[in-house]
């Protein structure tokens, strides 16, 4: 008789403790549980169309979207053509579907549960699904561990690892060894070395691996094109337990082949994920039910931090506030959660010189993020902005508004201030305008969302002559919705200098600067800090307070150059 699924075996031990809340959320014990967070929606396919068509519901949603990343085979031909996930979309993914399974149907929720059992309790029940290779089909190899990791792994199937054994312990792949050894190292820079918290133990689990320790299981994801990905059996998931914080285990694939990833150092693409990843099992033990965004562009920034010399991270810049910055920072879509990283990479750099080093202030906004029983459990562009308003900058007073004012004037020249920027392309200006005597002044006005920015550029004309200077006038919203505005003043040279717009209570103000000769173009870069919300926790919204509404989008900005 094939035993269950140690998922399904947990979930029907506390089933009469689970209940459906309204918007599909997830509520153990007698009490309202934790409000589940944000969908994470995927590409508009066959299943984004049923959720939208009312014809499924976000549960079994987040169903169909993991069995697309991890056994595409078993997903109902129902729902036609269903987009492959990204291949760093697997934590999230997981995460969606474990916390909505009380909300599913029995027979899809056994589905379920054996999609997310860990390696080593799969496939040996019976509603594994057609095409799912992530469980062993035969007993693993005795794993490797340290005392924070251990290793898991087979050497025969489909999910076995390259079985070199050329040095290092007789009996053991070397390629286990390779990863045993990047996971210590990762473990040594993000635990010990930044002072982020530990992964929880999992000493709870119905299956633990053996022991307290992280597990992390090796198999073969690389051929539905997904790196790795974090979850969580912590039983008190479905125990009334009425914090954030829980135990993780990870999966990564079990040899990195270059066929599959591109890499023709198969040890790249380790390194980034076992940093990307493990920083996922972090996250769990402050809060796994973070807002998607913050989660992802994090664990991206420390892979960069962690293996500074691969820069992996570098081709998700096409997604990110430098060439998209008219869309919110906090917007989960697409690659834009990755392409995030640069958010945190500018606060590392920018406060790095004033108290704060990029060992620090990300940690920091993570600890008010903090979801467990003492922490102060903000949502994520909440606890970015406690920790930048009480913070400092060359000893002077610092706030968010005035660091995401900077962040806009960074991006708009980023070889000038960031420590790698030579090899980013600088954020488009979504208006140029030449001035010249005749054409002075010159007015644009448009629109503006919420934790985004806009650039209006304006070229000195040929005409203009050399003791000119130039008067720029912001006439923005008002300031409960955090305008911000600095000019990004480029000479003929290209050497950069700013300055910054302060604005007043509705949200004008003025500067003026020399824009004669050597001087070629001024970019005014025109931002709203806000982050305000209102219905926060509807499930569904791509922003942050887990899907909340912004209340400043759309907030006009007017800005005039003149020659004085």
């Amino acid at each position: 008789m094939r035993q269950p699924a140690r998922m399904l075996a947990i979930l029907l031990a506390v089933g009469a403790m689970v209940t459906v809340v309204p918007g599909g959320a997830v509520a153990a014990g007698p009490d309202a549980g934790p409000t589940l967070p944000a969908l994470a929606r995927g590409p508009r396919d066959g299943l984004t169309r049923a959720l939208e068509q009312g014809r499924i519901g976000p549960a079994r949603y987040a169903l169909e979207r993991f069995a697309a990343a991890v056994a595409p085979a078993s997903v109902p031909a129902a729902f036609g053509q269903v987009a492959a996930p990204d291949p760093r979309s697997g934590t999230q993914l997981a995460r969606d579907l474990l916390l909505r399974m009380g909300a599913l149907a029995p027979r899809q929720r056994a589905r379920a549960a054996a999609l997310l059992d860990r390696p080593t309790d799969g496939p040996n029940d019976p509603d594994t699904p057609i095409g799912a290779d992530v469980g062993y089909a035969v007993s693993e190899a005795p794993p490797e561990c340290d005392p924070d990791v251990c290793v898991h792994y087979v050497t025969t199937t489909a999910n076995k690892v390259p079985t070199l054994d050329a040095g290092g312990e007789v009996g053991v792949p070397d390629y286990v060894e390779t990863v045993a050894g990047v996971m210590a190292d990762v473990w040594a820079f993000e635990v010990d070395d930044l002072g982020y918290r530990p992964p929880k133990p999992d000493g709870t689990s119905d299956d633990d691996g053996g022991g307290t320790e992280l597990d992390v299981y090796l198999t073969n994801l690389g051929d539905d094109g997904l790196y790795g990905y974090c979850t969580s059996d912590d039983p008190r998931l479905f125990s009334g337990y009425r914090y954030f914080d829980f135990s993780a285990y990870c999966v990564l694939d079990n040899d990195f082949s270059a066929l599959e990833f591109g890499y023709p150092d198969t040890t790249l693409p380790l390194r980034v994920t076992a940093a990307h990843e493990f920083f996922h099992a972090v996250q769990f033990a402050y809060d796994l039910y973070e807002d998607g965004w913050f989660m992802e562009a994090t664990a991206t920034w420390i892979e960069d931090e962690v293996y500074d010399e691969i820069d992996d991270n570098r081709q998700y810049l096409n997604a990110s506030p430098i060439s998209n910055p008219t869309v919110p920072l906090d917007k989960t879509v697409g690659f834009r959660v990755y392409g995030d990283w640069i958010f945190f990479r500018f606060l590392s750099e920018s406060l790095g010189t004033g108290g704060l080093d990029d060992r620090v202030v990300v940690r920091k906004i993570w600890e008010r993020a903090d979801g467990s029983q003492v922490g102060p459990d903000q949502f994520s562009s909440q606890a970015v902005r406690t920790v930048l308003d009480n913070e400092t900058k060359d000893g002077n007073p610092w706030t968010f508004a005035k660091a995401f004012r900077d962040f806009g004037a960074w991006n708009a020249a980023p070889d000038a201030f960031y420590s790698e920027g030579d090899a980013y392309d600088a954020a488009t200006a979504q208006v140029s305008k030449t001035v010249t005597p005749r054409s002075s002044p010159v007015k644009n006005t448009g629109q503006l969302d919420h934790l985004a920015h806009r650039l209006v550029r304006f070229v000195r004309g040929n005409a203009v002559g050399g003791g000119a200077r130039l008067r720029v006038t912001v006439d923005g919203s008002d300031g409960a919705t955090s305008p911000v505005a600095t000019l990004v003043i480029v000479a003929d040279g290209g050497a950069i200098s700013t300055r910054a717009i302060t604005l007043n209570g509705k949200g004008v103000g003025r500067a003026t600067v020399d824009y004669g000769n050597g001087v070629r173009r001024v970019i005014a870069v025109l931002g709203s800090a806000s982050v305000r919300y209102t219905g926060c926790y509807d499930f569904f919204g791509p922003f942050a307070c887990n899907g909340g509404d912004p209340k400043d989008d759309g907030l006009s900005f007017k800005v005039t150059a003149k020659l004085v």
